[in-house]
């Protein structure tokens, strides 16, 4: 639990590299965590302020409190999971590339696979460090033999998403949430409707912090999950465009 956190000694601010404060001390050398949250559970939002600068203000209001006060964990700040694996660097990697490169990236890769291949199953591979010759003549190859139209596709016409009812007899909940950084506050909206498209119930929400727009969504889903219960509006199915959170 964050009684055993320390706030001056522990790492436990996700700031890398070394995920501590850069304010002094102004609660006591020992003091934990727990002094910061509310008996509610909620970040003590005045007290963080008077205590840290702003830059810590900020990312200490951005940590989610878990309101089953679960045991805490060690995480590996860079994955949105908090578990680092090879395919989370890939991705990361694809995200920061032009589109060329990434091409020319994705085949080094696949030869590599095809090297990796020959090795287990007893071929004779290319040599690794013809890997990058490879690549560029085979993507040149690949583009004399391809119609100059096929390279610059035109982009699909996108249309707007059309609201779609649920099963009869169940309910769909659509919920969305905004940042305000500067104000330190979370808003977030619920609206639920039957199979029919009327609207059974709605409301909204004000919470003073600011999460990462990962976990803005995670929490408007709980809310409004948690709305759904209060109501009596079940079955339902929730609906949102946050697709890394809901994947």
């Amino acid at each position: 639990m964050v009684k055993k956190i320390r706030i001056y000694k522990d790492k436990w601010i996700p700031r890398p590299t070394t995920f501590k404060h850069f304010s002094p001390p102004s609660l006591g050398d020992n003091a934990t965590v727990d002094m910061l949250i509310t008996p509610s559970g909620a970040w003590n939002v005045e007290l963080v302020k008077n205590s840290f600068c702003e830059e810590d203000t900020t990312t200490i209001l951005s940590i989610p409190i878990s309101r089953s006060r679960a045991q805490d964990s060690i995480q590996w700040h860079y994955d949105q999971k908090g578990k680092s694996q090879f395919f989370d660097f890939i991705l990361d990697y694809f995200s920061h590339l032009k589109m060329e490169d990434l091409g020319f990236f994705c085949v080094c890769l696949w030869k590599i696979w095809a090297i990796r291949n020959a090795a287990v199953h007893g071929s004779l591979p290319d040599k690794a460090v013809d890997v990058v010759d490879w690549a560029h003549f085979f993507i040149d190859e690949f583009h004399n033999a391809s119609p100059a139209k096929s390279r610059n596709p035109e982009c699909p016409t996108v249309r707007n998403p059309v609201w779609k009812p649920p099963d009869p007899s169940t309910y769909k909940i659509n919920c969305d949430a905004v940042i305000n950084t500067a104000g330190c506050l979370v808003g977030i909206g619920i609206v639920i409707r039957d199979w029919e498209g009327f609207v059974m119930a709605s409301c909204s929400q004000k919470i003073d912090a600011t999460f990462s727009p990962q976990v803005v969504e995670a929490t408007a889903i709980l809310r409004s999950l948690q709305f759904a219960i209060d109501t009596g509006l079940y079955p339902c199915k929730v609906e949102s465009d946050a697709k890394v959170v809901v994947d």
